[in-house]
């Protein structure tokens, strides 16, 4: 602890943060406590908003506004263009006559992370997805892809590189 006198001030003593003095310390009359008998503090009232000492509104969580790109017409253009480019690639790698998708063996998942026996490469050539991630986000089947009919495809861009 510090103490001193600041010119004409009366003396303070300074603690740092957690420390204690001795003999002050202070015990609770039995009145109103800021714990309750657990040792926990009151469960804070759900969706009001408060203030804190400098009297800055503090919103609790589920009142916080979430971003939706669906309803955000920015968002939206952006992602449409995304598609867009994504689509042109793929076109482009159809006319040249290379496959713009691919059937990869031992391969990782962009989602799940982890090796997978089949995988539908993207496009792109960086992204792929499992067999069970190409049904539940694509509706299709990695093995819907026949590589001798390359102007089939059962998706013609890449869904990761358009969001980003």
């Amino acid at each position: 602890s510090y103490s001193g006198t600041v010119a004409g001030a009366p003396r303070v003593a300074l603690r740092r943060a957690g420390s204690s003095s001795a003999g002050t310390s202070r015990k609770s009359s039995g009145g109103t406590s800021r714990r309750n008998e657990g040792g926990q503090s009151r469960p804070k009232p759900a969706g009001q908003i408060r203030r804190d000492k400098k009297l800055t509104p503090i919103v609790p969580p589920d009142q916080v506004p979430k971003a939706n790109p669906r309803d955000d017409p920015y968002c939206a253009e952006v992602l449409r263009r995304c598609v867009k480019i994504s689509k042109g690639h793929a076109r482009e790698l159809v006319e040249r006559g290379d496959e713009a998708l691919g059937l990869v063996l031992n391969e990782n998942c962009h989602i799940c992370r982890s090796r997978k026996e089949t995988v539908l490469m993207f496009p792109c050539g960086r992204h792929g997805y499992c067999e069970n991630h190409c049904r539940t986000r694509l509706s299709c089947a990695a093995t819907d892809y026949n590589p001798e009919e390359r102007t089939k495809l059962p998706v013609d861009h890449c869904p990761v590189c358009s969001l980003t």
